[in-house]
């Protein structure tokens, strides 16, 4: 069985590329299947690749901002304004979390994916859902993700954290430079 081929498989932002055979099939799997189906690799061959990548994390200036609104110095009417189309987006393609609003205290918080990028033409400004990132991350080189938190019951909403997904996060640096040299 040779072992020349790679492919990508896809789970929640983090690919692991594993060998296969000439068909296309995992060698490690006992049934038939092709690849991107296949659940294991093996460890002589696989390495798992974060395409996440130059993350900003906004929970400093949140927690600022939430001393402020508990202080008085801040109104609550200038931090519970999510727009009827941030809620609809919650609702709509939102992944709930566990966590509780830090305002209201009553109902679990809501994470919105947003993406933009050059590449994405029509789609960028749209609200995504988590398992979409993991597609798009393997069909355009480069995208920025802005993580958005939102209360649906007091209009809490602050932005969490933004980062890079894409193709590009998989290539070498060396590579990607030799590349951009190219063109």
């Amino acid at each position: 069985m040779a072992m020349d081929h790679a492919v990508c498989c896809l789970t929640e932002t983090v690919l692991t590329v594993s060998c296969l055979d000439d068909q296309g099939h995992c060698p490690d799997s006992s049934e038939d299947r092709p690849a991107w189906v296949c659940s294991s690799a093996p460890t002589a061959y696989s390495r798992s690749v974060r395409t996440q990548r130059q993350v900003v994390d906004y929970s400093l200036q949140k927690r600022a901002l939430l001393r402020d609104l508990y202080s008085g110095r801040v109104s609550l009417y200038e931090v519970c304004d999510a727009s009827p189309y941030l809620k609809n987006a919650a609702r709509y393609h939102g992944d709930q979390t566990s966590e509780r609003c830090p305002v209201c205290r009553r109902e679990n918080l809501w994470h919105v994916h947003y993406i933009y990028g050059d590449e994405l033409k029509q789609s960028a400004g749209q609200a995504r859902s988590k398992a979409e990132l993991s597609m798009l991350a393997m069909s355009y080189r480069e995208f920025d993700v802005f993580v958005v938190e939102v209360c649906r019951g007091c209009n809490w909403n602050y932005l969490v954290e933004r980062y890079l997904l894409g193709r590009d996060g998989l290539t070498d640096p060396q590579q990607k430079a030799h590349r951009e040299a190219a063109e």
